[in-house]
């Protein structure tokens, strides 16, 4: 909740712990029901629904959807890319190595 306090903080918000507390309520909320690939738009409507009744204009809910999302995104990105890569990485090797070892099939009645 500290990210979303400090976020809030930046666009303005006051006060930041309250808006934050209820920001990460309603994203979280919204995110239980995946609409669309990362709850792009979804997130940021959240945000500004759940901010709006505390006086907070769109504007900066808007703003601090935007940026709370661009935070959180890439690090997730880059954890499932050294995951996924390493693995994907992992099978190109494997099936290098078992065309290496493969006699292909003409050769194989010629013997």
């Amino acid at each position: 909740m500290g990210h979303y306090a400090l976020v809030l903080g930046a666009c303005g918000v006051r006060p930041a712990w309250e808006a934050a507390f209820v920001a990460l309520v309603a994203a979280n909320l919204a995110g239980l029901v995946p609409v669309s690939p990362g709850n792009v738009g979804v997130f940021q409507a959240a945000v500004i629904m759940g901010l709006l009744p505390l006086g907070i204009g769109a504007d900066r809910a808007a703003l601090a959807g935007l940026l709370l999302q661009a935070i959180q995104i890439p690090p997730v990105l880059g954890l499932a890319a050294m995951v996924f890569g390493w693995r994907g990485l992992g099978q190109l090797r494997r099936a290098v190595w078992l065309r290496r070892r493969a006699v292909p099939v003409g050769d194989a009645a010629r013997a």
